[in-house]
């Protein structure tokens, strides 16, 4: 297991102190009421998420999430990003769009939005993702860790408009496409 989960901030804190008012401060005593705070107010804005949803976007947004470590763990949460994941999650969940074929979103994709995925949940948790243009020209080759059905490829080669086919390949040879459209 990864551990730390996460990593917050434990220098210069800003916080409110009764006898000299707003101040900084340091030290890891910060750390778990801003990380706690930040969850509640979280799990606030997106209620119906369950609490292993909330945990899993919380990672997901983290720093180093795709190569965490010993040290940071999955690094410094993104809580914009972290709430970005829930409400996708819980938008297609709610609309049923986990089921068993690939759905792809927004769509189209504006350049710089990061693409998200609900993938059929029998595809296992690593999925190789092929995209290709209109011409059949591979233009991105990549293995994603999926979370409860859903990835998020939050960089992307600069694309043109255009476009594209979405292929996925699941742990046991599973495959499935959906077209995108870059705008």
């Amino acid at each position: 297991a990864i551990k730390p989960n996460i990593v917050v901030q434990g220098q210069s804190v800003v916080l409110s102190d009764l006898f000299e008012g707003i101040r900084t401060a340091n030290g890891t005593s910060f750390a778990a009421p801003i990380a706690a705070g930040m969850s509640a107010s979280l799990w606030q804005a997106v209620p119906q998420a369950t609490a292993q949803e909330l945990f899993n976007a919380i990672e997901q947004s983290a720093s180093l999430y795709q190569n965490p470590n010993d040290s940071l763990g999955y690094g410094i949460p993104d809580f914009q990003l972290a709430l970005s994941l829930l409400q996708d999650l819980t938008n297609t969940r709610d609309l049923g769009l986990a089921g068993s074929e690939l759905k792809i979103f927004p769509n189209p994709l504006i350049k710089g939005e990061m693409l998200n995925l609900a993938i059929p949940k029998d595809f296992g948790a690593r999925v190789g993702l092929e995209l290709y243009d209109i011409t059949g020209k591979l233009v991105m080759n990549r293995q994603l860790t999926t979370f409860e059905g859903r990835a998020r490829i939050q960089s992307l080669p600069l694309l043109h408009n255009g476009l594209y086919l979405v292929s996925i390949r699941g742990e046991n040879g599973q495959r499935a496409t959906a077209k995108v459209l870059v705008d």
